[in-house]
């Protein structure tokens, strides 16, 4: 599957008007952000709590960024949200903003900005099961992170706004679950919303989130890439079926399996085929 991958930030907070170099009269209406800088966009999120914050006079507020066409890119736009809030480097996050309970930091994704695929219609649950289980285990096993903020993160993860559903009620168009579909109907990409960085103190702890972030979206992505097959589910696949369907010769795929039950699979090759599990 050769498609491009686009991406997009969104980090609500909290700001501390002491050190801020953001003048809140200058924050554009909701889904109207004013532009800040080369990648992104400032403005107002009536969700948000400043007063949670632990900073005497504070504000919140929501950054977007522009769309994000490469690795590269997402860095880079997240190196000028650092170098920006931090003064050059001149303050540590804890000085100049605040990710309290009330925040979140939802991420975008999409192949070819959307066009001709959406993950609603291609992709099995149990993928986005093993990438949330990617995301928990890289965050357990990180050496820069500590306990405390490990288990704000994990609790923060399956909020109000962003609930992990069961694989029953998991492909919905609801907006406040773990990964919002509904997104994809605005071509605004599928939204990763449970992702968050509560409790964050350090640049560097920032830096090892989106790191973390970095290795789940590339985990997910390059499965589908490949035509994935979830490691906890033994497929047969029926080879005339696929040629059929790409048009182009297959490998044959042969794994064990226990249960017998018949079920008609999405294998993102472009076309529903008859398998085994």
């Amino acid at each position: 599957m050769k498609s491009k991958c686009f991406f997009g930030i969104e980090i609500e907070s909290a700001i501390n008007e002491r050190y801020s170099n953001i003048d809140k009269e200058d924050l554009g209406e909701y889904h109207e952000g004013n532009k800040l800088l080369s990648f992104w966009k400032v403005e107002r999120d009536g969700s948000l709590n400043a007063s949670l914050s632990s900073f005497l006079s504070s504000f919140s507020c929501e950054f977007v960024s522009d769309l994000l066409k490469s690795k590269q890119e997402f860095f880079k736009a997240l190196e000028e949200f650092k170098y920006h809030l931090s003064h050059n480097g001149k303050y540590e996050l804890n000085k100049v903003i605040d990710f309290n309970t009330s925040c979140g930091c939802h991420i975008h994704f999409s192949f070819n900005n959307g066009k001709n695929f959406k993950f609603k219609e291609k992709v099995f649950y149990e993928l986005f099961k093993e990438m949330r289980e990617l995301f928990f285990k890289k965050l357990n096993d990180n050496q820069i992170l500590n306990e405390e903020l490990k288990e704000g993160i994990k609790e923060h993860y399956n909020r109000s706004y962003a609930t992990i559903k069961t694989k029953k009620y998991f492909f919905n168009f609801q907006r406040y679950n773990e990964f919002n579909f509904g997104s994809e109907i605005h071509n605004q990409g599928l939204e990763w919303r449970s992702f968050n960085l509560r409790g964050l103190k350090k640049w560097k702890e920032f830096d090892e989130m989106f790191k973390i972030c970095w290795e789940c979206l590339d985990f997910l992505l390059s499965k589908i890439k490949k035509g994935w097959i979830s490691k906890n589910k033994k497929i047969r696949v029926n080879k005339k079926e696929i040629e059929k369907s790409i048009k182009k010769p297959f490998e044959e795929i042969e794994l064990n399996n226990d249960s017998k039950k018949e079920e008609i699979i999405n294998l993102n090759c472009g076309g529903i085929i008859n398998c085994v599990i």
